[in-house]
């Protein structure tokens, strides 16, 4: 199978998973999925929290962000169910092995509607405090600076798109 639309893409957004699990650093795949082993990642808070079983049940919504990479497309996975489908993978086995062919043919996880599944947690960042504070470079650096307005993780707990500190200009009288 060709991919030749396959792009090297980089997505700087915040991505959050929900677990009742103690951890630093990414978290371990999940064994089970719709798509199998992966890290199970969404853009939503409150949905990662209700993955992970909810706030009442202990649940934390861990920030997040992917690593440059290829992420597939509904397009490029729904090639890859139909393969899987030519191969026996029918139902609900078909997107596991869909998986498999897309990270076999190099792509780091799969865009689906909300949801992004990493294939391997080296590729999920985690976002702390101290990686996204100013003056950070690399990977873990979130905050980005595009046209004068700000994109990303704010330490304080915000994330979106935000307009930088300006200094305030005195005002100008005018003389009539």
């Amino acid at each position: 199978m060709r991919w030749e639309e396959i792009t090297e893409s980089h997505d700087s957004a915040v991505y959050y998973h929900g677990t009742q699990a103690s951890f630093d650093g990414a978290p371990n795949p999940s064994k089970t999925g719709t798509y199998g082993p992966g890290v199970y990642l969404t853009k939503s808070k409150k949905a990662a929290l209700d993955y992970g079983g909810g706030e009442e049940q202990g649940a934390v919504a861990k920030a997040y962000q992917i690593a440059p990479g290829k992420l597939a497309t509904d397009a490029q996975l729904s090639r890859a169910c139909e393969r899987a489908k030519t191969e026996g993978f029918v139902a609900t086995k078909k997107f596991p092995r869909a998986a498999e062919i897309l990270a076999d043919a190099g792509f780091i996880g799969i865009k689906d509607g909300p949801i992004v599944v990493v294939f391997d947690k080296e590729n999920v960042i985690p976002i702390t405090s101290e990686s996204a504070s100013a003056g950070a470079t690399g990977a873990a650096s979130v905050a980005t600076v595009v046209g004068g307005l700000g994109a990303g993780f704010n330490p304080n707990g915000d994330h979106g798109v935000y307009e930088p500190a300006r200094k305030k200009k005195k005002p100008i009288l005018l003389k009539r």
